[in-house]
């Protein structure tokens, strides 16, 4: 056997040929599309990783959103219930004022009843004695 350098050389040709055109019309544009294919997962991961930044960004301000009305709404609260205890106190107040003006009143009532009975209480005694005294000298029944 004897080694032909022009068939081996042809066959180098060809293979190199072959070589070329698989690269240009196979493994180019299969590396190309891979290529692409990493370029677009990688960008939707970065997308991803960019709208979970987001969503954190939005849940951490929705939070202290919440949290900031919490607040305020507890402030309000604290006021309408201080609000509501100044008025009820107000109010017993001037209940509490408008019942001692009243037992004031029938106090004073009262010491005029009381003052006048003290002044009626001598005549009423005589009466009362004399009416006693008639009933048992003339034997009736007395009626008070």
């Amino acid at each position: 056997m004897e080694l032909n350098f022009f068939t081996l050389s042809v066959q180098f040709a060809i293979y190199l040929f072959i070589i070329f055109i698989l690269k240009v019309l196979y493994f180019d544009p299969v590396m190309a599309l891979l290529r692409r294919r990493d370029a677009l997962t990688v960008g939707r991961n970065k997308e991803s990783e960019d709208l979970a930044a987001q969503i954190e960004e939005l849940q951490f301000a929705y939070e202290e959103r919440i949290e900031s009305l919490r607040k305020e709404l507890d402030v309000q609260r604290v006021g309408a219930i201080q609000k509501s205890r100044d008025l009820a106190e107000k109010k017993i107040q001037t209940a509490k004022s408008s019942v001692e003006q009243k037992l004031n009143r029938a106090m004073q009532e009262l010491n005029l009843e009381v003052g006048s009975v003290h002044a009626r209480l001598p005549q009423a005694s005589a009466d009362v004695a004399q009416e006693i005294v008639s009933a048992v000298m003339g034997a009736r029944v007395v009626r008070l």
